[in-house]
């Protein structure tokens, strides 16, 4: 295919969002290396590199959750406290 400035056009068709999912999850349960993974389905390494540099930032756990804790526990006396006040 020839492009408008009449050089052969070497450029692929972009891989569709759910096409990418779907080999990203056979990637993740193929065992093999991302390079052996890319070039058994005919993906560029680094175009396959950065569908899973993009994952993993979506994937990415926040930094700071909510957290809420107990209300305060009754004072109940400490028996290591106890035991060293009696003793002197």
């Amino acid at each position: 295919m020839k492009s408008s400035n009449g050089f052969p056009s070497h450029r692929r068709q972009r891989t569709a969002p759910s096409r990418r999912t779907q080999l990203l999850a056979a990637f993740d349960r193929s065992g093999l290396s991302a390079a052996a993974f890319a070039r058994q389905q005919g993906i560029g390494y680094t175009t396959f590199c950065g569908w899973r540099q993009r994952r993993a930032k979506t994937k990415a756990s926040p930094v700071f959750v909510e957290v809420e804790l107990p209300g305060p526990a009754a004072a109940t006396p400490n028996r290591t406290t106890e035991a060293a006040g009696n003793e002197g």
